[in-house]
């Protein structure tokens, strides 16, 4: 037998390595008759909701604070006519 044939002899996992127990579901379908598109939705609905919990587990943002922000800084002075006083910050 050759090496190459031994090596991959015993990279060939057993029946007990392949019997492992099944993952369990996001979900349960208990009322209705959804069809298989609705079900593939929900299913990457919760599927990116529990990687973006993943994520924020792992990287803290924190609370925002904007306060002495740099574009506050950068707004266009306002004029001397009567509309110059708009809230022009919430267009």
């Amino acid at each position: 037998m050759s090496r190459g044939a031994e090596d991959s002899a015993q990279a060939v996992p057993t029946t007990e390595e392949k019997a492992a127990p099944p993952a369990k579901p996001y979900f349960e379908i208990t009322r209705g008759n959804p069809t298989p598109v609705e079900v593939g939705i929900l299913s990457a609905v919760f599927a990116t909701a529990e990687g973006n919990a993943a994520y924020a587990a792992e990287h803290d943002t924190g609370i925002r604070d904007d306060w002495g922000d740099v574009n506050d800084k950068l707004r266009t002075p306002f004029g001397y006519s009567p509309g110059s006083f708009l809230n022009r910050r919430q267009f």
